[in-house]
């Protein structure tokens, strides 16, 4: 009985372990990348309210096939004094992608 709980706790552990790691190799490295935030320039539109913003991000940039795994939105930085749809909010958009979604998250004005 003692040899049956012992080998069956090590079924549970090795199945665990192996979720894991098929789970990380699926996914890839992953990065942050950065995005001060536009007036009205942001091609994702406009939103009522930070998590309304996550998902119209999300949802662009599932349209453009990247899988978005976090957002976070700070409003650390510094707004430019001006009413251009390209001046600055003071907000910085932060989003954690895959490797190989780099360069086209890199073309919408994101950086590393």
């Amino acid at each position: 009985m003692l040899n049956l709980k012992r080998n069956l706790c090590f079924l549970v552990v090795l199945i665990g372990l192996v979720l894991v790691f098929s789970n990380c190799a699926k996914t890839g490295k992953v990065y942050w990348v950065y995005y001060n935030q536009t007036q009205c320039a942001d091609k994702w539109g406009s939103y009522t309210n930070n998590e309304d913003l996550k998902l119209k991000i999300t949802s662009y940039f599932d349209s453009k096939g990247v899988d978005v795994y976090d957002i976070e939105i700070f409003s650390n930085g510094i707004a430019n004094a001006c009413l251009d749809c390209t001046c600055k909010t003071g907000k910085r958009i932060k989003l954690k992608v895959r490797k190989r979604d780099l360069d086209e998250v890199k073309q919408e004005g994101f950086y590393e």
